[in-house]
């Protein structure tokens, strides 16, 4: 029931249109990845979008099941120059969030958050984005 809440927010269909142009687009179009997808699958989850910049060799992984720390939360916060907040409310508030969706700078050993955005809803019918950053150097 919660991926229908997404259907009334405009910012839903953008991404629900993604996932069909992902899906409808061959693998001669897809870029070609660095890291085997089996480590990417291990490191952030099944539902996860990889994809390798054109003209560097750096590889962002976009997901929604790895669990955002806390901490380079923060850091990520204090980059787009946002104030800060207690974590145990910023806590509080991804347990309560629909979606959470991190983008991460992909290296084996350790990923950087560089990327955030979550989604609050009543489940059914209403959804609202909130808290949408991206680190200065990745946009």
């Amino acid at each position: 029931m919660a991926s229908r809440a997404h259907a009334s927010n405009p910012g839903s269909v953008k991404i629900r249109a993604l996932h069909q142009d992902r899906r409808m687009a061959s693998s001669s179009e897809l870029p070609t990845l660095t890291s085997p997808p089996s480590l990417l699958s291990s490191l952030y989850g099944e539902r996860h979008r990889s994809c390798r910049l054109e003209r560097s060799a750096m590889e962002l992984v976009l997901s929604c099941d790895r669990a955002i720390d806390l901490i380079e939360l923060e850091q990520l916060c204090d980059a787009v120059g946002w104030s800060r907040r207690p974590l145990r409310r910023v806590r509080r508030a991804l347990d309560h969030s629909l979606l959470r969706v991190g983008l991460w700078r992909h290296d084996p050993r350790v990923p950087r958050l560089v990327g955030f955005g979550r989604c609050t809803g009543d489940g059914v019918l209403e959804a609202t984005i909130w808290d949408l950053a991206v680190h200065p150097l990745y946009q």
